[in-house]
């Protein structure tokens, strides 16, 4: 994970030789920061928290270290006494920063592969996901234009438990400030494909903010698919849409 708190001071960033607590369970991390690892905290014993977590890469640190603390690394915990962190976070509009999980636009940075029930099960606990994956090494290709700005996409060696588990919101991230939203995908015996679209991360920002808005009202509505590092959200946000923020 990217921060633990350190002598009473919250989210701090690892430094060499240094000790702190987990914000989430409060056991105990040490810092690892080496020359080839991304620099990092890590716990003596995971055992009793976040039992969704995965190694820290700089393709995470590179989308979260853009983002306000407040907004990375969101723990949440359910009334059975489950618990986990989520990448990013926001309130839905018209909620505080302190609103629970229900009331948020979550998003998770998958690098790896992972289980279709652990995808299902995350879906089910954070109940309006995003979905955004490492696919900077993903061999995709253009098939044809179905309409203006909506294209038939081939997925070579796809990751197959996301083509079985179907989530409602997936992003591929490929790099160098480009995305695709991917929708309809489907395996057949020729391949697996996916309608969707380009978009540039700024675009991809854009449509964050106004299902922040409209998933307050029904969540059925679909959204669409990285950060951009080195960006204050909050105020790009307000930035790009002062009427919005206005009346938020």
């Amino acid at each position: 994970m990217m921060y633990a708190n350190v002598d009473g001071e919250e989210k701090v960033l690892p430094t060499p030789k240094q000790k702190g607590h987990c914000p989430l369970c409060g056991s105990q991390v040490l810092s690892k920061c080496g020359s080839v690892v991304a620099w990092h905290w890590a716990h003596q014993n995971m055992k009793d928290c976040d039992s969704w977590a995965e190694n820290e890469s700089e393709w995470h640190l590179g989308w979260k270290l853009g983002i306000e603390k407040k907004y990375t690394e969101v723990g949440f915990t359910d009334s059975s006494g489950e618990r986990h962190r989520a990448d990013i976070s926001f309130p839905l509009i018209g909620h505080s920063d302190d609103a629970p999980v229900e009331h948020r636009l979550t998003i998770e940075l998958q690098h790896s592969s992972i289980p279709v029930e652990e995808i299902k099960q995350r879906e089910a606990f954070y109940k309006h996901l995003v979905w955004v994956l490492d696919a900077r090494d993903f061999y995709i290709s253009k098939r044809y234009s179905l309409k203006e700005g909506l294209y038939r996409f081939r997925w070579y060696y796809p990751r197959r438990t996301f083509v079985e588990a179907q989530p409602k919101r997936l992003y591929l991230d490929r790099g160098e400030g480009k995305m695709l939203y991917v929708t309809g995908l489907s395996s057949l015996s020729t391949g697996t494909y996916f309608n969707g679209g380009e978009l540039s991360v700024e675009k991809f920002w854009e449509v964050q903010h106004k299902n922040r808005r409209v998933l307050n009202i029904t969540p059925r509505s679909a959204i669409k698919p990285t950060v951009k590092p080195g960006e204050n959200l909050r105020s790009h946000f307000d930035a790009m849409f002062p009427e919005l923020a206005a009346r938020a």
